[in-house]
């Protein structure tokens, strides 16, 4: 039996200047196009919640609010799961703040090794950039899974990745239109 799911990194889609801001986005609308007309078993959106401060400022505030609300409609999807790390604030080698996602990648890699290894799926569709996600890949593909990457021309995509699946489409705003 044909059936798909669809993996979105949330971090990537914000970075992906094709798309609309991810609060405008369809995201039933977009995962339907991205099938392609095979049946959806389920959509799964990756992410993180804003790192807020133990004193949060107001923006820090607005910020987590906006997105807890966002996510909030997209868990009132059909069909939709949301799957969240966390955000970890790091210094790099000139002491500045830097903010990482943890756990995201080993999420979506283990939904996806766990449907291809149910037989749950025929096609797993990403949208994403990051090499974290060929072994897998390479895993689900084993199983028999077609693999599909949707990949934005303007945020980085690991050439690995781009190798390591069936199908790669870089991603356009016609996608949504």
């Amino acid at each position: 039996m044909e059936r798909a799911a669809v993996f979105l990194d949330g971090g990537y889609i914000d970075r992906a200047k094709e798309l609309p801001k991810r609060y405008e986005l369809d995201f039933r609308l977009l995962a339907e196009r991205l099938a392609g007309g095979i049946p959806l078993l389920r959509v799964y959106y990756y992410h993180c919640m804003p790192l807020q401060g133990s004193t949060p400022s107001p923006r820090e505030s607005e910020r987590y609010a906006n997105m807890r609300s966002f996510l909030s409609k997209l868990e009132m999807i059909p069909s939709f799961e949301v799957r969240l790390g966390r955000l970890m604030k790091y210094k790099d080698e000139s002491g500045r703040d830097i903010y990482k996602q943890k756990q995201v990648d080993v999420l979506l890699s283990l939904d996806l090794v766990s449907l291809a290894y149910r037989k749950a799926i025929s096609t797993a569709i990403l949208v994403a950039g990051d090499s974290d996600f060929v072994p897998a890949i390479k895993l689900a593909k084993a199983e028999g899974v077609e693999t599909v990457l949707y990949y934005s021309p303007s945020a980085p995509t690991h050439n690995e990745l781009l190798k390591a699946v069936d199908k790669r489409i870089a991603l356009s705003r016609s996608l949504l239109l």
